[in-house]
């Protein structure tokens, strides 16, 4: 292990595979090892799985993507005006499964390149998707939450979105929150 020092506040501890450990004041310790990424397609939320990817490789810590697929996911893959079988909920959440898959899939090219051990999961809620969130973070022994700013709703008006305020105001560990 190397000692990286850039002033006199900030210590940074660097090992054989990147840096893990954190030195604010020297009393404060960040250390990472497991960082969540909420992925909904969106823009905002690859967006900020760009930054996950890096900051997992920045602590060696294992990277968790995760979509969270809601109870009224069938208004999503129902298309107004077109005539069609309706779809059962199972056909619903195989659809949205493919669809994350993809998204998850960009990501883990990015993962793969910088060597980060990166796991994906579709979740399906029971429950809101904050509440969902919030206990899986727990479960999980989450210690950073990485979400974009808006979800696909994508409320232009809105400065955050529902979930991300959500999870700034009652999670259970540090939420970073990209533009």
């Amino acid at each position: 292990m190397s000692i990286i020092k850039f002033d006199a506040n900030i210590c940074i501890l660097s090992g054989k595979r990147g840096i893990n450990q954190v030195y604010i004041d020297t009393i404060m310790v960040i250390e990472l090892s497991r960082i969540l990424v909420g992925i909904d397609g969106s823009e905002e939320s690859m967006r900020a799985a760009e930054y996950a990817v890096s900051i997992a490789k920045l602590y060696n810590a294992e990277l968790i993507a995760i979509n969270v697929l809601t109870p009224d996911i069938g208004y999503v893959y129902s298309s107004p005006g077109v005539e069609s079988p309706p779809l059962t909920v199972r056909e619903i959440i195989l659809l949205a499964e493919d669809e994350a898959r993809l998204w998850f899939d960009k990501i883990k090219k990015k993962a793969n390149k910088k060597e980060i051990q990166m796991t994906t999961e579709v979740i399906v809620a029971k429950r809101s998707v904050l509440s969902t969130v919030l206990e899986y973070v727990i479960d999980q022994k989450i210690d950073l939450i990485v979400v974009g700013t808006r979800g696909r709703s994508c409320i232009k008006k809105m400065l955050l979105g529902s979930i991300a305020s959500g999870l700034v105001t009652y999670a259970a560990c540090p939420v970073l929150v990209v533009k």
